[in-house]
């Protein structure tokens, strides 16, 4: 039996995956297409959020053997992991979650459906309060752009954003 050559076969095809997102809002309603992002994508988005650069994390006083000492929060210390559930680090992760789901919306849209060309400026317009998309729109592209990437099983608390 002859050698089958299934990569010929898959030549071009994640380019030309796409599917489509209806937004519903009052009478009007929209279809975007969305499109793959890789994994690494994906996980540069979150990484540059969540360093603490973008958004400037919160700084709690905690005690210690010799008093107090400040510490920012969330902390990957292990001593001091309890305090990520302190109120102002659940604030900050809930921000920087909400900016990592409207810059993966950028990513996901296929370039013909983003709102501009820089990604501040695109986020700044889809989160306008008269003409932007509710925060379920954006859960529901960023869920689809998963499904498309192919991390469909993957979405772990994306789901539960609000």
């Amino acid at each position: 039996m002859g050698k089958v050559n299934v990569w010929k076969e898959l030549e071009g095809a994640k380019e030309s995956l796409r599917e489509e997102v209806d937004i519903k809002i009052g009478d009007t309603e929209v279809t975007m297409e969305v499109k793959l992002v890789e994994l690494d994508e994906i996980q540069e988005i979150t990484d540059k959020y969540e360093d603490g650069k973008f958004f400037k994390k919160p700084v709690v006083e905690v005690p210690t053997q010799k008093g107090k000492k400040e510490i920012s929060v969330p902390t990957d210390e292990k001593k001091y992991q309890r305090f990520n559930t302190h109120p102002k680090a659940k604030e900050w992760q809930k921000k920087v979650d909400k900016r990592v789901n409207y810059h993966m919306v950028y990513e996901f849209l296929a370039d013909e459906y983003k709102p501009a060309d820089d990604v501040d400026k695109a986020i700044e317009i889809m989160r306008d309060e008269k003409n932007g998309i509710r925060y379920s729109d954006v859960i529901a592209i960023v869920n689809k752009g998963m499904e498309v990437s192919g991390f469909g099983k993957q979405l772990g608390k994306q789901n539960g954003d609000s």
